[in-house]
């Protein structure tokens, strides 16, 4: 049986960064990133060391955010 935690992810993207609100155990964290692909890496990377996204790649195809 896996363990599952739930969170859910808010982004408001501007052409230059990207603010992100992540609530997860009932906790709110914040942070901002570049607009960029680095910052895109930057952001997956934080969300997996927060336990939000499972190993498995979060990717984003035409302007739609895949996780």
């Amino acid at each position: 049986m896996m363990n599952e935690i739930a969170c859910v992810v808010g982004i408001d993207v501007a052409k230059r960064k990207f603010d992100i609100a992540l609530l997860i155990t009932n906790k709110i964290k914040t942070k901002v990133f570049d607009n960029t692909p680095s910052g895109y890496k930057a952001f997956t990377d934080w969300l997996r060391e927060r336990g939000a996204i499972p190993a498995a790649d979060a990717s984003m195809h035409g302007g739609h955010w895949s996780l």
